[in-house]
């Protein structure tokens, strides 16, 4: 069974500025799938094993951090972000402050009673916030003190959305390798927020958080600088992926901002977002070029009989694809001796052309017989 340090304080004292000193300090080993309920056991049996007094309350403390909306442990989320965390950095300086009652009063405590009372400041969602929580298309990301993300730019990305959601505009104050501070663009707003890196890790956490805004939000942003092309195709990315008919001209795009997000963009940036959001569903047209041998293989296989080749020019990049299916190699036995080979041109980012030879049937059906991808048509293709 594996087990998680938790360091647990106890016996301590509160003073101003939400600072809990004078505390006795113990490690308690928790199993790491530890129910809410086991956990609280587990810690009541390493510091209170025959004692008169029961645990009342747990409360997450961030040593010499930002503990003005201290956070209260009453479910089994609670356990298992903290088990997260701890997993993630093994070296913090979170503490578990442990408070007591005397055990005469275990039916009037929060954690004995049978019913587990819900704080605002609970960590329902504090989880880390990884980049893989945008692809949702109904997620809200709730932003507040102690909030944490996996990296700066997912911090950065969660901040923009907020910003284009709620139609404010920000301005970076400082941001380096360990500090991001970002406000609203009207000097007069007290909207602010500041975080850092927690422990020296990959992690950002927010510090300090004014969720106030006392500007003007009834003007339509021309551009709006958080609607970078990341966002817009964010935004856009489920009209392309639940509807393949949907228009995707970047014209579209400007009109699905103004309209459901109240910005306007630029041409420039609706492409981008456009192309952003495409590929992310489709592939690149170079990731399509790179599978081309494994598609060849698995044709074969698939398909007895099929003929493939491939070549590519001295640097080894793709020049020319063939094609066959082995039905259409059996059906030429039965076709009248006439080949038709036409070409059309693609318009994708390497362009090239796409040649097809097709003939015609017993039932004067049309019988495609192969396909190719060159450059163009010439004589060496």
């Amino acid at each position: 069974m594996a087990l998680q340090r938790v360091k647990t304080v106890f016996h301590g004292r509160w003073i101003e500025s939400c600072r809990y000193i004078d505390y006795h300090l113990l490690d308690v080993y928790v199993p790491v799938s530890s129910s809410f309920q086991e956990f609280v056991n587990c810690i009541q049996h390493r510091l209170f094993p025959n004692s008169e007094v029961s645990i009342c309350r747990l409360t997450l403390y961030w040593k010499d951090g930002n503990n003005s909306k201290l956070i209260q442990i009453v479910d089994d989320k609670d356990v298992s972000w903290i088990m997260l965390v701890l997993s993630k950095l093994p070296d913090n300086d979170l503490l578990i402050i442990v408070d007591t009652t005397p055990a005469t009063d275990i039916g009037n405590t929060p954690y004995m009673s049978s019913e587990l009372p819900r704080t605002e400041d609970s960590r329902t969602e504090n989880v880390i916030i990884d980049l893989n929580v945008f692809e949702s298309p109904n997620t809200v990301i709730h932003i507040r003190v102690g909030s944490m993300f996996r990296q700066k730019s997912v911090l950065k990305k969660a901040i923009y959305m907020l910003a284009l959601n709620s139609s404010f505009e920000l301005v970076t104050v400082r941001s380096n390798r360990t500090s991001f501070d970002i406000r609203c663009k009207d000097p007069s707003c007290p909207w602010y927020l500041r975080a850092s890196v927690f422990k020296k890790s990959d992690i950002w956490i927010v510090r300090k958080f004014t969720d106030t805004h006392l500007c003007s939000v009834d003007v339509v942003k021309n551009d709006h600088k958080q609607a970078t092309s990341w966002i817009v195709s964010k935004c856009t990315k489920l009209i392309f992926k639940t509807n393949d008919k949907a228009p995707c001209r970047p014209s579209d795009v400007i009109n699905y901002m103004k309209i459901h997000h109240g910005v306007n963009i630029s041409y420039d940036k609706a492409w981008r977002g456009r192309e952003i959001a495409l590929n992310s569903i489709r592939g690149t047209p170079k990731d399509s070029y790179a599978m081309l041998s494994a598609f060849s293989d698995a044709l074969i296989r698939n398909n007895p009989g099929t003929y493939t080749a491939e070549e590519a020019d001295d640097e080894g990049r793709f020049k020319f694809y063939f094609m066959a299916l082995a039905a259409s190699i059996d059906a030429w036995n039965y076709c009248v001796p006439v080949i038709s080979v036409d070409g059309a041109a693609m318009k994708n980012k390497y362009l090239g052309t796409l040649i097809s030879a097709c003939t015609i049937d017993g039932n004067s059906q049309i019988v495609p017989l192969a396909f190719a991808v060159v450059d163009s048509k010439n004589d060496l293709s």
